[in-house]
């Protein structure tokens, strides 16, 4: 999990929500590959459910500003 977590934080839009840019290539990324027939719908790329999810949270924080990543010591 020490390894993971920074491929999760921070994120600067909050945990859940993908960047614009990171799903334009997402996209591109598939058509390229033939997994999908081509570019989806506007309506396929939504954000709004998950920052309303992230809004009634509160003050916990959901970007992950105050991570650093841990220092593990392997042993065997």
């Amino acid at each position: 999990m020490n390894e993971v977590n920074p491929l999760v934080w921070p994120s600067p839009l909050g945990v859940g929500v993908m960047a614009p840019d990171e799903w334009q290539h997402t996209v591109e990324v598939l058509v390229k590959a033939g997994a999908i027939p081509g570019q989806p719908s506007d309506a396929a790329y939504r954000t709004d459910l998950m920052e309303s999810a992230l809004e009634s949270l509160g003050d916990i924080d959901t970007k992950g500003d105050a991570f650093v990543k841990g220092t593990v010591e392997i042993t065997p």
